[in-house]
């Protein structure tokens, strides 16, 4: 996987916990991310749904981010999540 194919470029919040998001390559993926919120603490606060639908692309592309430095998932993480 190359760096680009890591690299974020629209996210969207949808219902449930569900994240799609779109890769500088093209793709187009939907990631559950409510098992990672659930297991981390400092994500806790994502399970309201007022704050999930903030969700937005971090600087470079690199995250998804909730617009605190505890609110973001790493681009490459939920890449790989993605292709489980």
């Amino acid at each position: 996987m190359t760096a680009g194919q890591s690299t974020i470029t629209a996210v969207t919040a949808l219902a449930d916990g569900v994240l799609q998001l779109t890769f500088a390559d093209g793709e187009t993926v939907r990631v559950d991310v409510k098992p990672i919120i659930g297991r981390h603490p400092t994500l806790r606060e994502l399970a309201d749904p007022a704050v999930f639908s903030r969700a937005a692309v971090g600087e470079w592309g690199g995250t998804v981010t909730w617009g605190a430095d505890a609110l973001e998932l790493a681009a490459d993480n939920l890449r790989a999540r993605a292709a489980q």
